[in-house]
């Protein structure tokens, strides 16, 4: 199906994601997923840590460490639907498909 498609899907099927509603927003996520979701929101609660994770990286990164994986696995995993366009779009058409079955 190609994104001209989908939108036309989306628009004559598409319903209002209701996200107040807790146990259906999150409903396609596993409890480890939300666990780990839990605790990343719980230690960015900290600013301090945040600050010095935040320079402890950059220095990391700026000395070619290999810390990319950590901050990939945690806060990119969280907050990103991807690396990539094609990334992006897996992401995409599986929040599609859960508007549309919800």
């Amino acid at each position: 199906m190609n994104m001209h498609q989908e939108t036309v899907i989306e628009s004559s099927k598409i319903k209002e994601l209701d996200l107040s509603n807790t146990e259906i927003a999150f409903s396609d996520k596993s409890n480890k997923e939300l666990n780990k979701a839990y605790w990343l929101f719980r230690l960015m609660k900290n600013n301090l840590l945040v600050k010095v994770a935040n320079k402890l990286a950059l220095i990391s990164i700026k000395m070619k460490l290999p810390v990319k994986w950590i901050v990939r696995r945690t806060v990119f995993a969280h907050f990103c639907g991807g690396e990539d366009i094609n990334d992006c779009q897996k992401t995409r058409s599986a929040l599609f498909i859960l508007v549309l079955v919800k």
